[in-house]
């Protein structure tokens, strides 16, 4: 189904443009080497762009690991994402505009809503990552359960 999806989001309603402009945005921000963090996130919501039915757009701190971890590139990204935030907007107004005329047929409903989850990402690319909807079901499980485990009293009952 995901699949039919993402044709039906590329060929009536011309899904790969977000693509394109999103990955134009992040290659002039990875030329200009200082805006390397709001690169990264632009890629990963093209990458999502290309395939919106099936995966998500995710803070890549919550994969774990090195991403980011240093404090100087989370201060800079931070700085990067300030002056981001008036494109942001614009951005995410247009992007808001394209779900409200999507909307407006009874095909473009999916398309729409689908296009609706990349509209936080907008006005902070900084650090998202795209993955798999399954691998952000499953994040967000654990994610779940290491603060039931933290709360005295809501342990896990399961052995």
């Amino acid at each position: 189904m995901a699949a039919l999806g993402n044709v039906l989001w590329h060929i009536p309603f011309l899904g790969f443009l977000n693509a394109l402009v999103s990955a134009l945005l992040g290659l002039v921000f990875f030329a200009s080497l200082v805006g390397a963090p709001l690169a990264t996130g632009l890629m990963a919501l093209a990458r999502f762009f290309l395939a919106p039915f099936g995966h998500r757009l995710i803070n890549a701190r919550d994969l774990g690991g090195a991403i980011g971890a240093h404090p100087l590139w989370r201060v800079w990204g931070w700085l990067v994402m300030v002056i981001w935030l008036p494109v942001g907007v614009i951005l995410a107004f247009a992007t808001a505009v394209q779900c409200v005329l999507l909307c407006l047929t009874v095909v473009g409903v999916p398309a729409a809503l689908a296009l609706a989850k990349a509209i936080p990402a907008l006005f902070n690319p900084v650090g998202k990552k795209c993955v798999p909807t399954a691998m952000a079901d499953e994040l967000l499980r654990e994610k779940t359960r290491s603060a039931l485990r933290r709360k005295p009293g809501t342990g896990d009952p399961r052995p």
